[in-house]
């Protein structure tokens, strides 16, 4: 019995020691589950914060590049040309310009204007000018290849604005094409991401990144300026990077600061550019070390307290003081945190819980989970979300809490499911996120939203007409989409300002939404062009006529005088107001075909013949017109083509005087395409006039006659003619115009006192006075001047005396019909005695008929040209056909009309 008794106790001692370790070892399991469990919910934290930077980052670089493609549309040829040499009055409206798109524009901390050497002429922060950007790497790249266009650099010190930041660059085109310079808006580093990255609640080894296709990085948060632009290799960024992934997940060590992370990496929709978040394992493990330690300590009290129940000691005071512990370090870790029974009554709350709900403790541990959320306010989804928390022992999710006063606000709740003394608890952190929240809504704004009229932008309209195709093939009924454009727009802001500019299109976006249904979308989408969604017509006949009432309501309801004062202000009657219309294009659908950009495609061509007829209407979209456009852009791309490959010629048409005799003759360009042949010159040279491409083309013009000139200066026969040369009224208003004849006359050696330049009337609509100096210039250099077409333009007799001209050239018009209309023969009688009251040489074009010969020499017309005597011909059957020769009174191109 003696001994008996001490086994009796040894086996009860090592029961408790059994069942002491078993807890323990259960302890343990369940931590590795919890680690496990901790490292998947960090990895969905990361590529949760990576989707937002992604779109935070991508709204700010769209933003940004919204605002340099509006500044875009409002320069003009000779901004780029003159660059530093521009006007102060036009640099000073570009400057505005640029301010108010600065002021409008999120993040954005300064705007410049460079030319084509990357010299600044235009800023937004009144700099000096001339600050040098040619030998930065985003320049070159826009300079080298159009389609970098934006352009983004890594963090750089703006040399203009002297703040660190990400440059978002565009290309400028000149109208005969090539590069015009760049528009580059610096988005601040502390105003764009250092702000919002410290709103997202990271932790000490959290770290965000943006980075290009090549793993450089952009912008580093936590700032490290040693890293920025660096390449960073050897990490699983890189390889997820480099493998074309749009979103991927990685645990990662840094090379840079050998910290181990869940790296979650996403490419920006629409840049070249990747958002990377890590979040460091540590800091998202701490909580599982200190439940880890807890664990341990809790092992350790469990053999403590089994040393102590094998002695039969037990500590009151000691049970106490941990317990003291506990509620010491919850009350410390900055969140709001709770544990409830399966009931949902509260058991214990900390400070912070007290604090964010408004509410004492006493009150909280009253009451019930339910009593404080939006969203758990019944027993059966109480119940549920019990369930939940028990079968995955932990979760993550988001909820709202409701405050003592009523209000609300959101939280995401970290939440344990565990057993204390037989019981089931349920441990939540629980954090507020609404500043996380408010940057998020505002992200998405300004994502999808113009920040000047607050209208969807570009990309919102795109997903609802691409939703309202959906609908209209799901309900069968059609839809219209409209493309609006304003009507002198540059005016009103080269004349009144920018700020005009944008108060007017404050109000038409106002104008606009009056106009149509709520359930139709309005749309800015850059400049002054607007878009219109119509969804769920009529049938399609009954359709067009819905569409076309919208839009002649929405013209009616534009074309009114808009005050440009400030919104809420009174408007200003008289002069400061500004008469307002616009041009629509409108194209109808039905179901899913066409596609999204074949719709706007199409309204835009609609919109583009409303423009070309002059404006203020609208039209429907027809095939013809898609044809119209095609063979517009087939005839720029084959007129670019024949330019490189040499495929226009020059034709010579003689000019003889009274006598028959060969005075000179009229350069006349030729185009005979590959496919098409000969191409007649109504055809393609409106075309190059209007595209630009005629600067590049009057330049070989004039350069090819130049050249035929002095070929003819050498050969008996041919050295005494005169040769004419017609001039684009745009060409001619270039500022170097002056200067680029100079340089072909110097490089051909071509004698200018054989060289008649001819010249439209036209000329004089703009800067007449700027027009008669460089006339002068012209002479001075020992050139002839002809005015072409005389009777058909501006005609003002008041400025006609003071053109230094030589020539008048009766136009063709009015030859045909002399013989039989008493009208056409008393103009050209008259052109004929105002010619020679002024002094000058009188030619007639088009003369095909003896008769017609004849009647103007018996009014005194010194010369003429037409199928009379020969048609246009290249060079060589020219000079061979017949007899060349040079009149006695002819006195070189001053007799002598100006070539085509």
């Amino acid at each position: 019995m003696k001994i008996g008794r001490p086994r009796k106790s040894s086996a009860s001692i090592l029961l408790l020691w059994l069942l002491i370790s078993g807890f323990t070892l259960y302890q343990y399991i369940q931590l590795e589950q919890s680690r496990r469990t901790i490292e998947h919910k960090t990895g969905e934290h990361a590529l949760t914060l990576v989707r937002l930077v992604a779109e935070h980052a991508a709204s700010r670089i769209d933003a940004a590049d919204a605002a340099l493609q509006d500044v875009a549309t409002r320069l003009g040829a000779q901004d780029l040309e003159q660059g530093l040499t521009l006007p102060a009055p036009r640099r000073q409206a570009l400057e505005s310009l640029l301010k108010s798109r600065q002021a409008r524009t999120p993040g954005v901390v300064s705007m410049s204007i460079t030319d084509a050497e990357g010299r600044v002429f235009a800023n937004a922060l009144d700099q000096p000018q001339g600050t040098f950007l040619g030998n930065r790497s985003y320049f070159l790249d826009l300079k080298a290849d159009r389609s970098r266009s934006p352009a983004i650099s890594e963090v750089v010190q703006g040399r203009v604005s002297q703040q660190w930041g990400i440059q978002v660059a565009r290309r400028l085109e000149l109208p005969a094409g090539g590069f015009g310079g760049m528009l580059v808006a610096n988005l601040g580093v502390r105003e764009n991401f250092e702000d919002f990255y410290n709103s997202l609640g990271l932790n000490k080894q959290d770290l965000v990144t943006l980075r290009d296709p090549g793993n450089r990085i952009l912008v580093r948060y936590p700032v490290r300026e040693n890293t920025l632009g660096k390449v960073v290799s050897g990490s699983a960024a890189l390889d997820q990077i480099l493998s074309g992934q749009q979103e991927s997940l990685a645990r990662s060590t840094s090379p840079v600061d050998h910290v181990e992370r869940m790296v979650a990496s996403r490419r920006l929709s629409g840049h070249p550019v990747y958002a990377v978040v890590g979040i460091g394992l540590d800091d998202a493990l701490e909580p599982w070390r200190q439940q880890r330690t807890l664990t341990l300590l809790m092992g350790i009290g469990g053999v403590a307290a089994g040393l102590l129940l094998s002695l039969g000691i037990q500590s009151r005071e000691r049970s106490m003081r941990e317990l003291a512990l506990v509620d010491y370090a919850l009350n410390r870790v900055g969140e709001a945190a709770f544990i409830a029974d399966e009931s949902g009554r509260f058991r214990f709350v900390n400070d912070e819980s007290c604090k964010s709900l408004g509410m004492s403790r006493g009150k909280l541990l009253r009451s019930q989970v339910l009593d404080i959320s939006t969203e758990t306010h019944t027993p059966a989804q109480w119940k549920a979300r019990w369930e939940l928390v028990k079968t995955h022992r932990a979760l993550r999710f988001e909820s709202q809490h409701r405050r003592a006063d009523g209000s609300t606000f959101p939280v995401e709740i970290h939440v344990n499911h565990f057993e204390f003394d037989g019981a089931p608890y349920l441990l939540a952190l629980a954090r507020d996120i609404s500043e996380r929240r408010k940057a998020e809504t505002e992200i998405r704004h300004l994502a999808f939203h113009d920040p000047l009229t607050g209208l969807p932008n570009r990309r919102l309209l795109l997903d609802r007409l691409l939703h309202a195709l959906e609908i209209s093939q799901r309900q069968r009924r059609p839809g219209a989409l409209m493309l609006l454009d304003l009507d002198d727009f540059k005016t009103l802001n080269d004349t009144q300002g920018h700020d005009a500019g944008d108060r007017l299109l404050i109000e038409v976006a106002q104008r606009l939404h009056e106009a149509v249904r709520d359930s139709d979308t309005v749309a800015r989408l850059g400049g002054d062009e607007f878009a219109v969604i119509l969804e769920s017509l009529d049938e399609q006949g009954s359709a067009a006529a819905q569409a076309e009432a919208v839009a002649r309501h929405i013209l009616q309801h534009i074309d009114r005088s808009v005050p440009p004062t400030p919104t809420g202000q009174a408007a200003t009657p008289g002069p400061a107001s500004h008469a307002c219309s616009a041009s629509i294009g409108i194209v109808l659908f039905e179901g899913n075909q066409p596609s999204v950009d074949d719709l706007m495609k199409r309204a835009d061509t609609a919109l583009y013949q409303v423009k070309a007829a002059g404006g203020r209407g609208l039209r429907f979209f027809d095939p013809q017109m898609q044809a119209e456009v095609q063979a517009r852009a087939m005839l720029h791309t084959d007129l670019r083509e024949a330019l490189r490959c040499g495929q226009f010629e020059l034709h010579y048409q003689a000019v003889v005087d009274r006598q028959g005799r060969r005075l000179g003759a009229e350069a006349l360009l030729r185009w005979q395409h590959p496919v098409r042949g000969w191409v007649s010159p109504a055809e393609f040279i409106p075309f190059a006039e209007r595209s630009g491409l005629i600067l590049p083309l009057g330049h070989w013009v004039f350069e090819t006659a130049c050249r035929q000139l002095q070929a003819w200066s050498d050969r008996p026969g041919l050295a005494g003619l005169g040769l004419s040369i017609n001039v684009s009224a745009r060409q001619f208003r270039e500022a170097d115009f002056v200067e680029r004849l100079v340089a072909v006359l110097q490089s051909t050696g071509a004698d200018p006192a054989r060289l008649t330049l001819e010249l439209t009337e036209s000329l004089l609509l703009e800067d007449t006075q700027g027009v008669i100096g460089k006339l002068k210039a012209l002479k001075a250099l020992g050139l002839s001047l002809a005015l072409d077409d005389f009777g058909t333009g501006y005609s003002s007799l008041s400025y006609l005396k003071q053109l230094p001209l030589d020539t008048l050239k009766i136009d063709r018009s009015f030859v045909a019909d002399l013989l039989v209309s008493p009208n056409d023969a008393a103009i050209a009688c008259t052109v004929i005695a105002l010619g020679h009251a002024l002094g000058l040489k009188v030619v007639a074009e088009g003369v095909e008929q003896q008769a017609q010969q004849d009647y103007l020499m018996g009014q005194g017309c010194d010369a003429f040209q037409g199928y009379l005597h020969g048609r246009p011909m290249p060079p060589g059957p020219f000079e061979e056909q017949g007899l060349l020769c040079v009149g006695p009174d002819a006195k070189g191109p001053g007799d002598t009309p100006g070539p085509r």
